[in-house]
């Protein structure tokens, strides 16, 4: 069934997500991250959409984008395909690079808005890439507190958040406070949870190799060994883990190797959901 046609309007304000193919790491380097800022920069200036806030992720984007007359649809499809260009080129691969929707929700109040907001600033905390929201390089807050205007329109977001530029951009400060201490209340609970599956995966790793007699043994399937029974085992606990609904950064943490390498092994899975 073929997806409804969505309905985008000029001066509407949108929260956009969109994830790389599979949940993979399409912006893991940081020369990857800054392209991508460059790519939309120029898709800002051609289009003429605002670009309020952001966060670039490993395997994920979010923008949050006040639109002009250009649809959202052209806009999108503008950034994407050039960064897709970029990426297969750079890695010599064929497929797609992102999923092949993204998520749009629009903005309609400034409680929504201040929400959005909070979520995309403590988006790299949430998987311990920082302990501060202004630690992280990629996102627009980093911009605001150095009182750069390369990728976003600030005062244009005061404006929306306070009715002038000084209380807005007093309001913004604090509600950036509020969200730091939310998100470091919830960060002890977080990191209990992430260790108990990783610790549940080890246990599963060592019954898998049990089973086979200790053929590889842990430490050979966490090393270099590329012997072909050292390989297929890690291809096929990494396809059981993954099947079973672990994450394929923490399989290629339990084996020791990329998350590249996972991804390969398991993508056939995933595709045969459906």
């Amino acid at each position: 069934m073929p997806r409804p046609l969505r309905q985008f309007h000029p001066g509407g304000i949108y929260h956009i997500t969109h994830r790389g193919h599979n949940k993979f790491h399409i912006f893991e380097e940081t020369i990857d991250k800054a392209h991508f800022l460059d790519i939309l920069r120029k898709v800002v200036q051609e289009t003429g959409c605002h670009v309020l806030f952001y966060t670039i992720m490993d395997n994920h984007y979010h923008l949050l984008i006040e639109m002009q007359e250009m649809p959202l649809d052209k806009v999108m499809r503008r950034l994407n395909t050039r960064y897709a260009i970029y990426y297969t080129k750079k890695h010599r691969l064929s497929g797609s690079v992102f999923d092949s929707h993204y998520s749009a929700s629009e903005v309609k109040d400034k409680k929504y808005l201040v929400s959005v907001i909070q979520y995309i600033a403590t988006n790299p905390i949430k998987p311990s890439l920082v302990q501060k929201i202004n630690e992280y390089r990629w996102c627009a807050h980093l911009e605001i507190v150095a009182r750069k205007q390369e990728n976003i329109l600030s005062n244009r977001l005061f404006e929306l958040l306070g009715g002038n530029y000084e209380k807005g951009k007093s309001h913004y400060f604090k509600l950036i406070q509020e969200a730091q201490q939310k998100v470091e209340q919830n960060t002890a609970l977080d990191i209990n949870l992430s260790s108990q599956r990783i610790n549940a995966l080890e246990s599963q790793l060592v019954s898998f190799l049990a089973s086979q007699n200790n053929t590889p043994t842990l430490k050979q399937i966490r090393s270099d060994d590329r012997d072909q029974v050292v390989s297929e085992s890690r291809r096929s606990f990494a396809r059981i883990a993954f099947s079973q609904g672990y994450k394929v950064s923490e399989i290629a943490k339990i084996l020791n190797v990329s998350e590249r390498s996972v991804y390969g092994w398991c993508k056939m899975i995933d595709s045969t959901d459906g």
